[in-house]
């Protein structure tokens, strides 16, 4: 197998989206699970994220957030 920096570096990058893509769809299920179908805003806002902190945060703001308005105000504060 040719070893390559360049190679290395484009696999990470893909990883690390795969896994923020993977978060942001878990986020997403467990907000439809719960409120319902979600507006196409929020559904761009958090797949637009990549920071492993902030979909932590996100991931138990849905699981604890009264309703949806409340998820919306932390996703965008």
């Amino acid at each position: 197998m040719i070893e390559s920096p360049l190679i290395d570096e484009l696999r990470e990058e893909f990883r690390e989206q795969f896994h923020a893509e993977a978060r942001a769809g878990d986020i997403l299920r467990l907000l439809v699970r719960r409120f319902g179908p979600m507006p196409g805003g929020v559904e761009r806002e958090v797949h637009a994220l990549r920071s492993d902190e902030r979909l932590d945060d996100l991931l138990f703001a849905a699981a604890e957030c009264p309703d949806l308005a409340a998820f919306e105000a932390r996703l965008r504060s």
